[in-house]
């Protein structure tokens, strides 16, 4: 859900938004702010649906005692879903998903793509790759969203 320049692709992210609000309606009422939430989830997922629902998800199990979900039980199911992928990265892969960072490229290393650290987008004449939204900071990258 990112440019090639690294900042947030606001359409795509609004599509992917509206469909998790579409899936979450009637739950409004368990969110400080369904639409934040979702427009979070979108982005940080990098467009993959199945991590903006597992954000969501982790974020609906965290906020269970206080009924309603906030910005650190959203943060709870960012960090959930950063430890599952950066756990399954050697420092040097980390290194290698810095460097696709850098240009914008896989490097023809297709286990960063198999482990999800970094994700394909594209363009009309062209495609680009960009790390995983959730490594950006442990990649030394500056948090857009």
């Amino acid at each position: 859900m990112q440019q090639s320049d690294g900042t947030p692709n606001e359409p795509a992210i609004g599509t992917l938004a509206a469909g998790l609000q579409k899936r979450l309606a009637g739950a409004e009422g368990a969110f400080w702010d369904l639409p934040r939430c979702c427009e979070v989830a979108a982005y940080t997922s990098g467009g993959v649906p199945r991590d903006a629902i597992r954000i969501l998800h982790s974020a609906v199990l965290s906020a269970a005692k206080s009924g309603k979900v906030n910005a650190a039980n959203l943060n709870q199911g960012l960090n959930e879903l950063r430890q599952d992928i950066a756990q399954s990265l050697s420092s040097d892969e980390l290194k290698k998903v810095a460097l696709v960072g850098k240009s914008l490229n896989h490097e023809g290393d297709l286990s960063l793509i198999s482990k999800n650290a970094i994700l394909p987008y594209d363009l009309p004449d062209r495609r680009y790759w960009l790390p995983h939204p959730v490594l950006r900071n442990l990649i030394g990258a500056p948090k857009v969203f």
